[in-house]
């Protein structure tokens, strides 16, 4: 029980100074935007169409996943308050985001802020659909998961 309670403080440490940055920023005003090169995609795979939705752990994380085609994911209703460090979206397997499984898949989003917005992710060329089953708002410095969807 003692390693328990020494746990629990350094828990909230971590996640409040992955918040600690302090930056207000301003929603972002056009209510819809891309990340990553468009480029055309088939759709193929058998997960498009498919919907799912964020879950909110830290941040004001929220929104809903829809798979476009092979490479297109779009977030509608995407909140995400921009704080944090260093934060991407992120793909792994089964919910983890900090092994050699898991990629990258956003320019930083830090200091953006987001409240409904609708955002169209092109998946890099390195990634594609079989490479993941989730998806996380991800800080990478501090390895906290703020919400993730699991396809």
């Amino acid at each position: 029980m003692k390693t328990l309670k020494w746990l629990t403080p350094a828990f909230l440490i971590m996640i409040t100074a992955c918040g600690s940055d302090n930056t207000t920023t301003p929603p972002v005003s056009d209510s819809s935007f891309s990340i990553g090169t468009d480029t055309q995609c088939s759709s193929s795979h058998s997960l498009v169409g498919t919907t799912a939705n964020l879950s909110s752990i830290a941040h004001g994380v929220g929104g809903m996943l829809t798979i476009i085609d092979d490479c297109t994911l779009e977030f509608t209703n995407f909140s995400y308050d921009g704080g944090g460090p260093a934060v991407f979206f992120y793909s792994g397997i089964n919910g983890i985001y900090n092994n050699s499984n898991a990629n990258q898949i956003s320019s930083l989003l830090t200091g953006t802020a987001f409240s409904n917005n609708t955002v169209r992710l092109i998946l890099p060329s390195t990634v594609t659909l079989d490479d993941f089953d989730s998806i996380s708002i991800w800080c990478v410095d501090f390895n906290a998961n703020f919400g993730e969807v699991r396809v």
